[in-house]
């Protein structure tokens, strides 16, 4: 008799654990995050198995800290727009620029980005190393990305396209000479549509990326917080490492 209600009390328990586990999951808020429509961010499904890295790291970190992350895809602007506006709490991934950050904290570095130059292969042009190497070529990139900045303030005259795929097509066109984005992003829209092998990237520089986060959204300091102090428990634990060698 006694056993038996040594057994119960365990079941009990057990019964009263998976409950609040219950509960624990369907108390979690909802938190509204934007991010550029772009490969390979255009799919909420996994690729061979696998999201895209800080897709995965941030849905991972606001699921442990409480949140269920709702990550919306927009054309760039708009997703400046809600985050400017404080409907999102943050972005992901973008670069830090003095004028993000007027309306964006940057904390922890996610990953980085490779800068450089995209250039058509049949065209032998010479391979640029630097924003001198281009002085006399017609160069490009596209408004509102830190790319963009970073050519005018190297003094260049860049033209200008919306997005992504339209820069790419002007460039396959010969609209102009060498293209400047980051490689991550865009060798997935160049493997996706079929560019790969006629077009060739040259490195200029590297910088860190960031989930940002909106000034303006309610008790963002403290969702800050919550969001390194998991970050950093990912790094020491080795669940970054193991997320991060995924993607590799």
């Amino acid at each position: 008799m006694f056993l038996f209600s040594i057994r119960v009390l365990i079941a009990a328990f057990c019964i009263i654990g998976l409950a609040h586990a219950s509960e624990s999951m369907a108390d979690q808020q909802k938190i509204y995050i934007v991010a550029e429509d772009f490969p390979p961010f255009d799919t909420t499904r996994p690729v061979e198995g696998a999201y895209a890295q800080d897709y995965d790291l941030v849905r991972r970190v606001f699921k442990e800290i409480g949140f269920d992350a709702n990550i919306t895809f927009l054309p760039w602007k708009r997703a400046l727009r809600d985050i400017k506006e404080g409907r999102a709490a943050g972005i992901l991934s973008c670069s830090q620029t003095q004028e993000r950050a007027k309306y964006m904290y940057f904390r922890t570095p996610t990953s980085h980005f490779t800068n450089g130059f995209f250039y058509l292969a049949d065209r032998n042009l010479p391979r640029p190393q630097t924003f001198e190497d281009v002085n006399s070529y017609d160069v490009a990139s596209i408004e509102g990305h830190a790319n963009m900045t970073q050519l005018r303030n190297a003094g260049l005259e860049p033209l200008t396209a919306n997005d992504t795929k339209s820069a790419l097509l002007m460039l396959e066109a010969g609209r102009f000479d060498y293209l400047y984005l980051n490689r991550e992003i865009t060798m997935a829209h160049l493997r996706k549509s079929g560019l790969a092998k006629r077009i060739l990237f040259s490195p200029v520089s590297s910088e860190d990326v960031f989930f940002c986060f909106s000034k303006q959204y309610p008790h963002i300091e403290k969702i800050m917080d919550l969001f390194e102090q998991k970050l950093h428990e990912f790094r020491t634990k080795g669940t970054l490492h193991a997320l991060q060698a995924k993607y590799k």
